[in-house]
């Protein structure tokens, strides 16, 4: 049976989280991470909540986080990003009509065994005007990063409890909106964001370092 993993919850506010993390256990999801100032996160009966931090540039977080992902907000910052030693993975965000993931980028995030993430959430609040535009960069970063080897975690990027949905309708999604194989969307919903939970991504970035 298939462990479903949302590494990216976005509370608008600390009272929407009790009502956003039973939505996800609802779902299906065996465990969430959830965008808090604090680490120290509630406990809930049947799911599991980990704390992850999502930065805007090269802002490092402070703080332990089982997941640190970052937004660049231009090539040259996501270059930057993609050696970052902190960095698990980089967020390649919608709206937007400029390139973040180029072959330079995608070549040091295999080296450091980082990851890319893509939030559901950004495509569905996309202007119709701007969707076609989004959708070409994305598909076009994704083949990117799948020529280099870059793993893609896909998040709902939930800031709501209505935003919450199940993992199959967001496989469906990543899958009819951008193209990813169905198998490939699954794992990026559960066997991905499962190694990140159980630390197997740092060591792996460890080994990477020490051998820099």
């Amino acid at each position: 049976m298939k462990r479903y993993v949302d590494l990216k919850l976005r509370p608008s506010s600390e009272s929407e989280l009790p009502s956003m993390i039973e939505e996800a256990r609802r779902a299906g999801f065996s465990a969430v991470g959830v965008v808090s100032p604090s680490s120290d996160l509630p406990e809930f009966r049947g799911i599991d909540l980990v704390p992850v931090a999502e930065v805007e540039g090269l802002r490092r977080p402070r703080g332990r986080y089982a997941y640190v992902s970052a937004v660049p907000r231009d090539l040259s910052e996501a270059r930057s990003l993609s050696k970052a030693r902190w960095v698990d993975a980089l967020v390649l965000p919608a709206p937007r009509k400029t390139i973040l993931l180029d072959s330079p980028t995608a070549r040091f995030l295999n080296m450091r065994r980082s990851l890319v993430e893509i939030r559901l959430s950004d495509l569905l609040s996309v202007p119709p005007a701007q969707l076609s535009e989004s959708l070409r960069i994305l598909r076009l970063e994704l083949s990117v990063a799948r020529k280099y080897g870059v793993p893609l975690v896909l998040t709902s990027g939930a800031s709501s409890p209505v935003d919450v949905m199940q993992p199959i309708v967001l496989a469906s999604l990543a899958s009819s909106l951008l193209g990813i194989p169905w198998h490939s969307a699954v794992a990026s919903l559960s066997d991905i964001p499962a190694m990140v939970l159980s630390g197997e991504l740092r060591l792996s970035k460890r080994g990477v370092l020490r051998e820099a």
